[in-house]
């Protein structure tokens, strides 16, 4: 499988948040590599993870 590596800025046609859900829906599996985390963060994207 071939990776993409893309920069992502927030803007009127998108954001974070939404290239995550799109990008999780795509995938069987994951890793998250992140310095820290907000509880308000993941609640985010718990309906995504719950599929």
């Amino acid at each position: 499988m071939e990776e993409s590596k893309q920069l992502i800025i927030n803007s009127r046609h998108s954001n974070l948040l939404n290239e995550l859900n799109k990008s999780l829906k795509e995938r069987k599996s994951f890793y998250f590599s992140v310095a820290f985390i907000n509880y308000s963060g993941v609640q985010l994207l718990l309906d995504t993870l719950a599929i």
